[in-house]
């Protein structure tokens, strides 16, 4: 993607790798139009392997976007999988198709040179959700599966020819692993991947710098191998949507690389620090930190942040009351939450009621349902926002979870609450940020949930 529009780009017809194209050494690289008559199904059973049974598979795109490759696996860390690009997942290899122009534009010494391939296909409505910005030249994978196991987990490398000349535009290309409806392709700290969160100056120990073309292959830069884990619904038809798309504008090739078999069902999820909260949602993954204390709200727990926190601020409230309903943990589901909060002496007295309304066909045998709390907090962080106050803490809460048993449980739940004035949900013409509310469970035995966007979508939080 460009800030500006450049030079048009030639558009090659689709070709299904042959000797004679001269490919890079050590490298094997097949499009869909070289995979038979099901090169969707193709792909889903390269990805899955064990306790992963695919029941269908949907691929949209481009041919030349999307297919198959083996290489040398000290180049990107594993030897063989599928590959979903912007462009031409030849051009991973080398400069095999799409047309290289000069940055910047117009300059006799330019200091780059970009690879591109104009697909003249559509983009994609869900990564465009995400980038807030258009998308062009998508490929996507969508993926039917049955888990044996409550989790799922899968490794991946993304790579970009355009790094690192676009990091800090804020419209390079973007991709996302939609399970069940939620992209679960995120960082410890539940950060996106991208070129934007992963660079040398974001996030550099994921990122690897190839400028220099010291790997073998045409991407200026790439991450280190990163693994997917996320719950899913055990013995069900579950739904994992891949896609890749170029945002603003349909230049400059980014790829996913996905490792062959890699796609497997697990009974448990990591857990580095041994903490209790999995790695996937752990704000500080290799150092215990239960109660994911995070003082600055940067995404990263504070027993780990090298930034300074904030000076710890009195609560500016005696007291808040709120109810309405927010994002829940599945895309299109909503969390209907009521509460009540007395500051009262050095404590914080909470009664809170949280309930999950995700759609019964996204449901798990023993999702969540219900969370309550009842209880006096003794430690909490009180911090302002643009138009009013805010509060974060950890508290015991009771969590029901659905099937027949409708059992409950005891965990330890970490919230975020905040007023940002009136009116509650928001309103760009009065230049109203909508109130916050964020709940997650951080140990026990539903450790993962975690409601979605904090921003209200209906209702009022007001601080007294």
């Amino acid at each position: 993607m460009r800030l500006q529009p450049l030079l048009s780009l030639g558009v090659s017809l689709m070709v299904v790798v042959a000797p004679n194209l001269a490919l890079a050494q050590g490298w094997t690289v097949t499009d869909t139009g070289g995979l038979g008559p099901q090169p969707a199904l193709t792909l889903a059973e390269r990805l899955a392997g064990p306790g992963i049974v695919v029941t269908s598979a949907t691929y949209v795109g481009a041919p030349r976007a999307a297919g198959v490759f083996t290489a040398d696996p000290a180049v990107i860390g594993f030897g063989d999988g599928i590959i979903l690009s912007t462009g031409d997942i030849r051009n991973v290899v080398d400069q095999n198709s799409g047309t290289l122009f000069d940055w910047p534009p117009d300059s006799p010494n330019s200091s780059t040179t970009l690879i591109s391939t104009q697909n003249g296909t559509p983009g994609d409505p869900d990564l465009e959700a995400l980038a807030g910005n258009e998308t062009h030249d998508a490929a996507s994978l969508e993926i039917k599966f049955v888990p044996a196991q409550p989790f799922v987990q899968m490794q991946y490398v993304f790579s970009s020819d355009e790094y690192n000349e676009y990091v800090g535009t804020g419209v390079n290309d973007l991709f996302a692993f939609f399970l069940n409806g939620s992209n679960v392709a995120l960082l410890p700290d539940s950060t996106a991947v991208g070129i934007e969160t992963v660079n040398a100056g974001q996030h550099p120990q994921y990122f690897i710098d190839n400028t220099d073309r010291h790997l073998d292959t045409e991407m200026d830069g790439l991450t280190v191998v990163l693994t997917v884990q996320a719950p899913a619904r055990v013995g069900v038809v579950n739904t994992l949507r891949i896609a890749i798309a170029d945002v603003y504008d349909d230049l400059g090739d980014s790829n996913v690389f996905l490792r062959g078999a890699s796609f497997t069902s697990i009974a448990t999820v990591t857990d580095t620090d041994g903490d209790g909260v999995p790695d996937f949602i752990d704000n500080c993954p290799d150092v215990p930190n239960p109660t994911q204390a995070d003082s600055n709200f940067n995404g990263i727990g504070d027993a780990c942040d090298t930034t300074p926190p904030p000076p710890p601020q009195p609560l500016a409230f005696e007291k808040m009351t709120g109810g309405g309903a927010v994002e829940g943990a599945q895309s299109g589901s909503e969390g209907s939450f009521g509460f009540n909060l007395h500051h009262r002496g050095d404590g914080l007295q909470v009664h809170l009621e949280y309930g999950d309304k995700t759609k019964k066909s996204q449901q798990g045998a023993n999702s969540v349902a219900q969370i309550k709390i009842k209880t006096l907090v003794t430690e909490f962080t009180g911090f302002q926002t643009i138009n009013g106050p805010g509060v974060q803490f950890t508290a015991p809460c009771l969590v029901r979870t659905r099937g027949p048993a409708k059992g409950r449980e005891l965990d330890t739940c970490s919230l975020m609450i905040a007023d940002n004035g009136e009116p509650g949900a928001g309103s760009l013409k009065k230049g109203t940020l909508a109130d916050r509310f964020k709940i997650s469970v951080v140990s026990g035995p539903s450790a993962g949930y975690a409601s979605g966007s904090p921003a209200i979508l209906r209702g009022n939080i007001q601080a007294h």
